[in-house]
């Protein structure tokens, strides 16, 4: 039997373990500096990104209990914005692969429903008047230029796996 000066340290190295495994970056990490909420969310301030997480907070279940909603969200955003692997979020977040997965699973289609009445489509007389002229000269009847994000997906390395999915 431990006697409790060698349980203590053992339990408080297990402890420095445990908390050096855990996340080392989350939204309070960042939430004070409105540059970095841009740069990792395309966001331009911290109000913007408050507003967003209230609009969605109560419409989709939280994936981890160590995660608060606005770490969420986050991820979401980054993954958006910097096309970040799971595993590079599962080592800043201090969280599994798969609930990295099931977050960005989850939250993606609420968070698309909720913002997608913010993309405001212009009429076509609005944005003929808005080309630049060098533009218009060359393609007059251009009425939008798609301009395509590539996001990779992180697929398994089995084939059978593969099709499954």
């Amino acid at each position: 039997m431990l006697s409790r000066n060698e349980e203590v340290y053992r339990l408080g190295a297990e402890n420095d373990r445990l908390t050096r495994k855990s996340k080392v970056f989350w939204f309070d990490v960042i939430k004070d500096n409105n540059d970095s909420i841009h740069f990792y969310t395309g966001l331009l301030n911290l109000s913007l990104f408050i507003w967003v997480v209230d609009m969605v907070r109560d419409n989709v279940m939280v994936c981890h209990a160590h995660l608060s909603v606005e770490d969420h969200v986050l991820v979401v955003f980054m993954k958006l914005r910097l096309g970040l692997l799971y595993e590079d979020f599962a080592n800043r977040f201090g969280l599994e692969l798969t609930i990295v997965s099931n977050v960005y699973r989850l939250w993606l289609p609420v968070l698309s429903k909720y913002m997608r009445a913010l993309i405001v489509w212009p009429d076509r007389n609005s944005i003929k008047k808005h080309i630049p002229v060098c533009f218009r000269r060359k393609y007059r009847d251009c009425i939008c230029i798609i301009d395509g994000s590539e996001i990779f997906i992180e697929r398994p390395s089995n084939l059978t796996s593969r099709a499954i999915i």
